[in-house]
């Protein structure tokens, strides 16, 4: 984000938390310095406002989740932060709907430092920009890349969803979902992935 549209749009924020002080506002003021301000002021920022929020407030897990992304990417990753710096770039192209400058952005990133633990992340968002193009092959490459990382098994859902739905393949897209219950059993999904394995499987016989 250029310093004077960033600016701009700061000011206006402002104007509007004075006459509505609501966290929705503090959150996109929150949002535009996570764009355009450097990561050590925006984790400075995210951790001041925890202190005045509501756990049960709708904007609360937006920010842990931003406030995870920070820590875990860029406070523990002193040696990746130009990586890092691409991927803000990438978040912002997204912002304006830029998709394709949005992907160069992160593949970009990808070939910098491969060893960088946002990698992985970078390879999802990747993977999900190429499904919104309706570029399957390629999302499902992105996809199948993450085995190993962190994100495996946002990656085998997203193939599993790929094979389902776009290639009209039941079959790999059950295999795929399989792998969930049987490699993360523990996993978030693992529950809503094993309701819709018994609803494919019914539909199969």
């Amino acid at each position: 984000m250029a310093k004077g549209q960033s600016d701009q749009a700061l000011q206006f924020l402002d104007r509007e938390m004075k006459r509505y002080s609501i966290p929705a506002i503090e959150q996109k003021k929150i949002l535009v310095h996570f764009l355009s301000d450097d990561p050590d002021s925006t984790l400075k920022k995210v951790q001041s406002t925890f202190l005045t929020m509501n756990p049960i407030d709708p904007s609360f897990n937006d920010l842990m989740e931003l406030k995870n992304i920070l820590t875990q990417y860029y406070e523990n990753e002193p040696n990746s932060k130009e990586a890092f710096s691409h991927f803000i770039k990438a978040e912002w192209y997204l912002r304006q709907r830029k998709i394709g400058d949005a992907i160069r952005e992160l593949d970009f990133l990808v070939q910098l430092d491969s060893s960088s633990t946002i990698v992985p992340l970078a390879n999802l968002r990747q993977g999900l920009l190429h499904y919104q193009l309706k570029d399957f092959d390629k999302a499902l490459s992105l996809a199948l890349s993450l085995d190993g990382s962190p994100l495996a098994d946002r990656g085998i859902i997203l193939a599993g969803q790929i094979y389902e739905s776009k290639l009209l393949d039941p079959e790999k897209a059950l295999e795929q979902y399989m792998r969930i219950l049987d490699e993360f059993p523990t996993s978030i999904f693992s529950e809503p992935i094993r309701y819709h394995i018994r609803s494919l499987q019914n539909t199969e016989s």
